[in-house]
Formats: structure tokens, sequence, C-alpha cells
């Protein structure tokens, strides 16, 4: 249980690297690149397409949202059933056969998704206006 706890902890502590207060707009960012050469913190790289001269992400913003909230869902899911140390050992005795589970419904891990979201829907959302910075190449 522990261990599932610290990854979901360090999971979110990843995202919260990249919380803002206020994220730059992409007239800002092209600004900040020009006037000091420094580029903005980011998490994710992705790959941009044309389709239809339509320039676009390769993966659309929700299925990278989906994917993302997917890995924190795994962690839950990775040690439900797992059995005590003390069974795998053939050493057990009645009662509990499994280590305690981390339950999706629980108030910490619903908390800490909605955490993880929120950072997550904010930097995606950036992302899509920075689209707009593209238009003029189709």
């Amino acid at each position: 249980r522990s261990l599932v706890t610290k990854s979901i902890h360090a999971y979110r502590n990843f995202f919260f690297r990249y919380k803002r207060d206020r994220y730059l707009l992409p007239a800002e960012v092209i600004v900040l690149a020009r006037k000091t050469n420094k580029k903005q913190d980011s998490f994710l790289l992705l790959r941009l397409v044309i389709h239809e001269n339509i320039i676009q992400f390769r993966i659309l913003m929700p299925k990278v949202a989906v994917a993302l909230m997917k890995v924190f869902e795994d962690f839950i899911r990775s040690m439900r059933g797992a059995s005590r140390p003390e069974v795998m050992l053939n050493q057990g005795r009645p009662g509990k056969q499994y280590l305690s589970e981390v339950r999706m419904d629980e108030d910490d891990i619903v908390l800490i998704s909605k955490e993880i979201q929120d950072v997550l829907i904010a930097n995606l959302d950036v992302s899509e206006k920075v689209l707009m910075m593209y238009n003029d190449y189709v």
C-alpha cells in the first residue's frame, strides 16, 4: 500500500512542477524566447501534423489526458489482489490473504486525482492555444 501511495504522490508532484498561477499566452512565449532565448519548461513533446490544411496535434488532447490519467489509475490497480508475503511463502495463517488495497474512492486519492487533472487540463489548454501560432504556415 505504501508503495502505491508513494508512487501516486510522486506522480502528483511531477505535475505540480508545471502548475502555474498564470500560464503565458503564445505571444508572450514568443517574446520571451526572442528577448531572453529562454524556453518554457514543458513535460510533453507533442507532434504536429497537417490534416486537411489544418495544423493539429498528432494525438488529440483528450487522448493525451486519458493516457496520462490512466498511468495514475494503473498505480492503484497494480497492487489489487497482491498476496501478502507470508501467504506467498505458504506460512500464512487464516485471515488476510491480500495486501491492503488503495481504492479510487478514498478521499485523498480523489483529491490527488483532481489536482493532477486540473494541472493537466490547464497545460493542455495552453497547448491548444499554441496551435494558433502555426496558422500562418498552412
